[in-house]
């Protein structure tokens, strides 16, 4: 596996990095730094990732497709701001669910605004008593006629609050299964407000009521109702967790070496200490590991082979040991570490936040030991 230093990647990573410096991080400079971007800002920078193919990586058209490899969609994933990163992945995971199960005429409706990025999109899967068990959703959808209605609550919603399109996951009423259901925002506006979070400040985590109705041809096929495209969707969703995790931890990792350059202790710069330099060591190490791990999974996505392993190991080992680097990286630099004049703080709380979604570090170890063993903790 080339991807470090493959000279595509290292183009589009410099394009990338280029492209935030330019005209990601001044957009973002306009907003309030504690609150969740406006639907205007989110929009004005989406419309700026879409540029390197991210959102397209996986649409089911060639005429919509990006072509971009998901190795490479993984390095626009690293590059991005990290609340910004989580909000494209909820896009990109969304436009993948609404291109495998919705009729011809919705996914020509609306996959071309979402692809560059002048639609926001958000996917409705949990609820205030589903998490990861989600064969037990509640919410309802009920077919009159050639109206669906969707009654019930979601809750840690991305992107729900400015989304401009919703696939709601819903059981149906008549058959119990569970489907899938589009709501376009403009036509049927959704109650759905922000939930304030320890960090990711600028993206927008969200709690969603549903009562309403929306045309029949809403409804995804057959197809779309099968666990397939969840759980593909999951897989690239978790290493995207893992991968932003991992810009995270080199932030606090840059930052700490710089420290460590420039303060002098027992007359001499606290980095050439001995217990100093382990801390630096270990969390770089165990930085390029996870990164490692994740280009892994992505590889094998590439392949076309089986990744459910390979993913759950990224997000686990990347967001659970970028955590710990970032709290080493905060002990090099001592009490000036404790101060918001450094960014170990803020970076601790995102990188925390990134242990929960697309599935727990426990619902992770749960996944590989399923793999491993051929028996299933869940049932």
């Amino acid at each position: 596996m080339k991807i470090t230093t493959d000279e595509t990647a290292a183009d589009l990573r410099a394009a990338v990095r280029s492209m935030v410096t330019r005209d990601v991080t001044p957009r973002i400079a306009q907003e309030d730094p504690e609150k969740p971007l406006s639907a205007e800002a989110l929009r004005d920078v989406f419309r700026h990732v879409a540029v390197t193919g991210l959102f397209g990586a996986r649409a089911p058209e060639p005429k919509h497709a990006s072509g971009l490899p998901l190795v490479l969609a993984g390095v626009v994933v690293e590059e991005l701001p990290a609340f910004l990163a989580v909000a494209s992945v909820a896009q990109e995971a969304t436009i993948f669910r609404l291109g495998h199960g919705a009729s011809d005429a919705i996914a020509q409706r609306y996959l071309p605004g979402l692809i560059d990025g002048h639609l926001i999109a958000g996917s409705a899967i949990s609820e205030p008593e589903v998490g990861s068990a989600s064969n037990e959703i509640a919410t309802t959808m009920t077919i009159e006629g050639d109206r669906c209605r969707l009654k019930g609550s979601k809750l840690w919603i991305t992107n729900a609050s400015v989304a401009d399109v919703i696939v709601v996951a819903a059981r149906d009423s008549r058959t119990g299964r569970v489907g899938r259901v589009l709501v376009d925002t403009a036509v049927t506006p959704v109650n759905a407000r922000d939930l304030p979070m320890s960090g990711l400040a600028q993206g927008h985590l969200c709690e969603i009521e549903l009562d309403l109705q929306v045309p029949t041809e809403n409804v995804f096929s057959d197809t779309a109702f099968g666990s397939a495209v969840m759980t593909t969707s999951w897989t690239l969703n978790r290493v995207s967790m893992g991968l932003i995790a991992c810009s995270l931890a080199r932030t606090a990792l840059d930052v700490a070496i710089e420290f460590a350059r420039g303060r002098k202790q027992f007359g001499k710069p606290v980095g050439s200490h001995q217990l100093v330099q382990e801390l630096l060591a270990d969390s770089a190490t165990g930085i390029e590991a996870a990164r490692l791990l994740c280009y892994r999974a992505l590889s094998l996505m590439d392949e076309g082979g089986d990744a459910v392993t390979a993913s759950s190991m990224a997000k686990l080992f990347a967001t659970e040991f970028c955590l710990q680097a970032v709290l080493k990286c905060q002990q090099v630099a001592g009490a000036a570490g404790l101060s918001e004049e450094y960014p170990f703080s803020r970076l601790l709380r995102d990188v925390r936040m990134l242990t929960i979604p697309d599935g727990t570090t426990q619902i992770q170890q749960l996944i590989i030991g399923r793999q491993l063993t051929g028996l299933s903790a869940f049932s």
